[in-house]
């Protein structure tokens, strides 16, 4: 869920396997207080 104004993550609800890499990394935005841009523009690899 994003604010339309702020364009800030306000929370968010995963259900897959692996649910807690990609949480981590959302809640490490929503702590930072990053836009969805951030975490959208950007690639993410994973080793």
């Amino acid at each position: 869920m994003v604010d339309a104004r702020t364009d800030l993550i306000l929370g968010v609800s995963l259900l897959r396997s692996e649910a807690g890499e990609v949480l981590t990394t959302v809640q490490t935005a929503m702590t930072a207080r990053l836009p969805h841009t951030a975490l959208r523009d950007r690639i993410i690899i994973r080793p």
